[in-house]
């Protein structure tokens, strides 16, 4: 746990050095905070649904956002393993991260969740994951998505570095796992109908 620290203080002492850095992160990983997720998550979701091409997209996407993203992770890993978040254990990160958490002019509110898996890096690659999975050509922009949000949780001190790795694999094993499965339950569910078009038949 103290390389972790010292890699989050490193971080705030060598790369904040940039407001644009600030800024552009700082926006970047508002989008995960509070109900913000949850709105463009729907929206992208729906979107995804409505169309023929991206249904199953859509549709394979909503349910590892929901079940592995907040019925999982958010609620049953975090609430089970119950890491304190770093800058509760360093009074040096502490006083980083309130230099931009819960300022009256800020747009970021210090989290007061339990720090292992980070859901916005777990979210991040489930989005990445499942898109790509289906639509080959987002892959590269997918993954940069979800590599500059998962970056910006370290960016801020606010995760470990082990709760952002374990929230990458996590929600890219899940994914790819999920995805083989609806494929696996479309195929049977066309050869259940297949057969019963042909009972019909005859």
């Amino acid at each position: 746990m103290e390389w972790e620290i010292n890699f989050l203080k490193w971080v705030w002492e060598n790369l904040h050095a940039f407001n644009f850095i600030n800024e552009f992160f700082k926006y970047l990983t508002a989008a995960g905070d509070s109900w913000y997720p949850y709105v463009w998550q729907a929206v992208i979701c729906i979107t995804l649904t409505v169309f023929k091409k991206t249904r199953k997209t859509g549709i394979v996407l909503a349910f590892c956002l929901l079940f592995w993203g907040v019925l999982v992770n958010s609620t049953i890993i975090k609430n089970t393993v119950q890491r304190p978040r770093p800058f509760l254990k360093d009074d040096t990160l502490l006083g980083y991260v309130q230099t931009v958490f819960n300022q009256p002019s800020g747009s970021l509110a210090l989290p007061d969740s339990f720090s292992f898996m980070s859901g916005h890096t777990t979210n991040a690659f489930i989005l990445a994951t499942v898109v790509s999975f289906y639509h080959r050509k987002a892959t590269i922009p997918m993954f940069v998505y979800a590599s500059l949000m998962s970056f910006s949780r370290l960016f801020f001190g606010v995760h470990y570095p082990t709760d952002v790795i374990a929230g990458a694999i996590f929600a890219t094993g899940v994914s790819i796992g999920s995805c083989y499965l609806a494929n696996y339950l479309e195929q049977r569910l066309i050869i259940c109908r297949n057969k019963k078009a042909h009972a019909n038949t005859n």
